[in-house]
Order: structure tokens, then C-alpha cells, then sequence
């Protein structure tokens, strides 16, 4: 969890977190780096990779799969109407 937040919030890291090499080389606690971890209602385990285990889907995991991603991205479709409504309201092309 708390790598996929580590990835989702990227952006807005220090210049030192952001370098994964030095992170991943040193004996830094987790604790340290301050990154909350991802809400688990927001993740979806699509596949592994374990020997000997087979991975089987049933359909209500399916479904339930697609209802939350399409609900995701109804969600965000609408947020960027907003945003675009504004940009086109003020007469903007891009961010300032």
C-alpha cells in the first residue's frame, strides 16, 4: 500500500524521496519517509505470481471490479467537465 501511494503521490515529493535508487539502497525506515499508505478500498489485486497457486476470479469479484472502475471513472469524467467548464469560463487554455 504504501508503494502504489508512494507512486500516486509522486509528484509531490521532496527531491530527496524522489530518488527510488537511494531509497531502495540504504537502510531508510519507513517511518521516516512519512508516506501514509494507500486506502485499500482503492486497490485491486489483479494477479500474482506464486507457485503452485492457481488464481481464480469469480464473477461477483469480476463485476464488483468493473462497478468500482467504472464508478471511478464516471467520477473523474465529471471532475474534468468541471475543470474544462472553468478553463473555457475564464477564457484559459491551459493552468496559469
Amino acid at each position: 500500500r504504501r508503494i502504489i501511494s508512494y507512486i500516486i503521490n509522486y509528484n509531490k515529493l521532496s527531491e530527496s524521496l524522489k530518488n527510488i535508487e537511494n531509497l531502495l539502497q540504504t537502510k531508510t525506515q519507513i517511518k521516516v519517509l512519512n508516506i501514509e499508505p494507500a486506502n485499500p478500498k482503492q486497490l485491486i489485486l489483479l494477479e500474482h505470481f506464486y507457485e503452485n497457486i492457481n488464481w481464480e476470479s469469480s464473477e461477483k469479484a469480476i463485476k464488483n471490479i468493473i462497478d468500482r472502475s467504472y464508478n471511478v471513472l464516471t467520477r473523474l469524467q465529471q471532475e474534468e467537465f468541471l475543470v474544462s467548464s472553468i478553463f473555457e469560463y475564464f477564457d484559459l487554455k491551459k493552468p496559469l
